[in-house]
């Protein structure tokens, strides 16, 4: 009888290990199928998400400057088109560089009362997309200050068109302006807010046009782009008021305002 229990014995291990065995190749299937799934994640999230995002950069990078003058002309007043003598900053560029600072700015403004101050009439194209990207709580005010004529070259004289009309009396001021250059009209301002008890005054530009500047100890807090010492239109910025809204910053044609002395 000893034979027969062995070969039951033996039975129930060879059934078992056929079970493992089983258990096993499922498990590797599974284990397969997941592998599989998981590459057709990696696939479709590269295809759907990554490239198209490298493509829409490369569009950006990769388009000539010929096309890119082409593509911005095409964006303007046919009147003021052929004034644009090449393309700086497209307006792409300039969407993603905003949030990107609208994202810098929230964050370190968290928790804070702000008063965010436009400095008219430059400042509108850039302050509006930069609140529209804005995570935290703010109020809106307005200064006009004069120091530009209708011509090409800061005056240097400052005069104040326009007063802020909330009271920033302990609250944290956010200047935004659309360019820097010589830093005069900014210290003037930033002095002058400073008299009316903020919690703190800081100066947020789109455009920092470093190499004309005179008053070096002006401290930009966040600035978009270093900006080339030419004659730049768009987006906030004109020429005897034209050109100011166009959605690009180009650079004009000399010729345009050669007549000024």
């Amino acid at each position: 009888g000893g034979g027969g229990g062995d070969g039951a014995r033996h039975e129930r291990l060879r059934a078992r290990e056929a079970s493992e065995r089983a258990a096993a190749e499922r498990r590797d299937a599974m284990d397969l199928e997941l592998e599989q799934g998981l590459r057709e994640v990696a696939a479709l999230i590269q295809r759907k998400v990554i490239e198209p995002a490298k493509q829409r950069q490369g569009e950006s990078a990769g388009e000539s400057d010929e096309i890119r003058l082409q593509n911005a002309r095409a964006s303007c007043p046919q009147a003021w088109a052929n004034n644009i003598e090449k393309v700086i900053f497209s307006e792409a560029e300039i969407q993603s560089k905003v949030k990107e600072l609208a994202y810098q700015i929230s964050k370190d403004y968290q928790g804070k009362e702000v008063i965010v101050v436009g400095i008219l009439t430059g400042a509108i194209c850039f302050m509006t997309d930069l609140l529209k990207n804005f995570l935290i709580p703010y109020k809106i005010d307005f200064m006009s200050i004069s120091s530009y004529g209708s011509g090409t070259t800061s005056s240097g004289v400052v005069k104040l068109k326009k007063d802020l009309s909330h009271d920033p009396s302990g609250k944290h001021v956010l200047i935004v302006e659309d360019l820097v250059d010589t830093g005069n009209t900014l210290k003037w301002l930033k002095n002058y807010i400073m008299t009316k008890d903020c919690a703190s005054v800081r100066l947020c530009t789109l455009l920092d046009k470093k190499e004309r500047r005179t008053q070096t100890d002006v401290t930009v807090d966040y600035s978009g782009y270093v900006c080339p010492n030419e004659f730049v239109v768009g987006y906030g910025m004109d020429y005897a008021e034209d050109y100011r809204c166009l959605p690009f910053i180009g650079v004009l044609k000399p010729e345009v305002y050669s007549g000024e002395h």
